[in-house]
């Protein structure tokens, strides 16, 4: 194996698939990143057994070949090496040379036929969907969902595709969010499965918000696949039921309250200043004529006043709520006024972007003395 490419290139595609390298097994291949090199073109690939990424790079191939090479040790070396181009070739011993300007380092290689190399889904189905939509879809529900894997159902999202809407669902059974959006579905075949949310969010690193390039989504038994670009990503599915979160979206309300995005964020975020640390990040809402006025206490620090000007129709109520709930919500909407609706200082509220009716946010209150 002897082939030369960009090194910014290669470590920018390096960094992509060091998102499937196992951590933490007792199979040190997986540790590794798998290189393959022929016919002008340089692939990477690593597989978890959870997640498998694999891309692939124009190249100078000079002689075809294949080796795994330690991810921890790779990326470093090509992430300092000094040139703009990189020469990695087969060395003795079964090591690798990389050579860049003045530099040469000799890294010893994994037996690559031990490697449990990527096949890529060929069955299923399969569904089109822009770049920009999945990234606005990723950015609007993941942040939702639960940390604690001992609940595995609550650390995913829901992804529903029907006819042409596609549907994104997360929750920890505190809060809420669902995001919406169309699509072009020309298969017309129903979509419903649990995505890992930390492999969304890596997904959502790669994706950018300029682009409609498509993305091809294929599913097939408990895999789901992304391919876009030249780079391909397959995650296991979340097994278990989904609860109906239909049931969970308030259907009326008695108080809907108009305020400026920016506005109702700047005051949250001051009023949390003195209880975040701790175990009073809670935020009290006292809404009424026209204006929210914001609370916060901490008997270890102080106490802290904030008004916000709103527009509210309906009845006055004081409502509490865990701050870093509400600025989490209110960080993704891009609307520049939002419609916070509630029904009683017991029951969840919705967080609403006023011109946009494709993100929906379900939270609920606090119970204060």
């Amino acid at each position: 194996m002897n082939f030369t490419c960009q090194r910014e290139h290669l470590l920018n595609y390096i960094q992509i698939v060091q998102k499937a390298v196992a951590t933490k097994s007792t199979m040190p291949i997986l540790g590794g990143i798998y290189l393959k090199a022929e016919n002008g073109v340089l692939e990477l690939q690593a597989n978890d057994y959870e997640t498998a990424i694999k891309c692939s790079l124009p190249a100078q191939v000079v002689s075809a070949g294949a080796t795994v090479l330690a991810a921890k040790y790779f990326s470093e070396i090509i992430r300092r090496l000094p040139g703009d181009t990189v020469e990695i070739s087969a060395a003795e011993n079964k090591s690798v040379k990389i050579k860049s300007k003045r530099s040469q380092y000799d890294l010893v290689c994994m037996p690559y036929e031990d490697f449990p190399l990527i096949q890529s889904l060929q069955s299923g189905s399969v569904y089109t969907i822009p770049e920009n939509t999945m990234k606005n879809l990723i950015q609007r529900t993941t942040f939702a969902c639960s940390q604690d894997d001992t609940r595995p159902v609550f650390t995913g999202v829901l992804m529903e595709i029907e006819n042409e809407t596609i549907n994104f669902v997360a929750t920890n059974t505190h809060r809420l969010a669902f995001c919406t959006d169309i699509i072009e579905n020309p298969e017309r075949n129903e979509l419903k499965v649990i995505v890992p949310a930390k492999f969304l969010n890596e997904l959502n690193k790669i994706f950018s918000a300029d682009t409609e390039e498509p993305v091809s989504i294929r599913w097939h038994q408990n895999k789901l696949a992304f391919e876009f670009k030249d780079i391909y990503m397959e995650t296991q599915l979340i097994e278990g039921k989904f609860p109906n979160y239909q049931q969970v979206i308030p259907k009326s309300f008695k108080t809907n309250v108009f305020v400026q995005t920016s506005g109702l964020t700047e005051s949250v975020e001051r009023a949390s200043l003195l209880t975040r640390d701790g175990d009073y990040n809670v935020v009290k809402m006292d809404i009424k004529d026209t204006e929210i006025n914001i609370t916060s206490n901490n008997p270890d620090v102080g106490a802290a006043y904030e008004e916000t000007e709103a527009r509210i129709n309906g009845e006055h109520l004081t409502i509490a709520f865990n701050a870093r709930y509400i600025l989490d919500a209110l960080k993704v909407i891009n609307s520049p006024e939002i419609e916070f609706s509630f029904t009683s200082p017991l029951t969840p509220a919705v967080i609403k972007p006023v011109e946009q009716a494709v993100f929906m946010y379900v939270i609920t209150p606090v119970r204060t003395n």
